[in-house]
């Protein structure tokens, strides 16, 4: 019983409390009834055209990207611009000069 009643003060606590923080009035704009950036023209829909045929999406399916030569990509901190860069080294080939070396 004495579980029930503290419950029950605990969410009339919470309740109270949330009403009196949505009653506090917002800063700022409404974005829920502000008024659209520009207006809104009505235009009847397009026909929808039936495709009885059969069809296949070929644009629907992502570009492959093949390159039948391993890569490693090696990413270094470059301290003097504050960002990473990375280089890609191929089977075979050299390595990319470091920045330290080409000084």
């Amino acid at each position: 019983m004495r579980h029930l009643m503290l419950a029950t003060l605990l969410l009339s606590g919470c309740l109270l409390i949330t009403s009196a923080l949505a009653a506090q009035p917002s800063i700022g704009l409404d974005g829920y009834s502000a008024a659209p950036p520009r207006p809104y023209i009505v235009r009847a829909p397009q026909p929808f055209e039936v495709v009885t045929s059969r069809h296949v999406f070929h644009d629907s399916r992502l570009p492959r990207v093949a390159d039948t030569q391993p890569s490693v990509i090696i990413r270094r901190y470059d301290a003097d611009l504050g960002v990473y860069t990375d280089a890609v080294v191929r089977d075979r080939e050299p390595r990319p000069p470091t920045r330290s070396a080409a000084r």
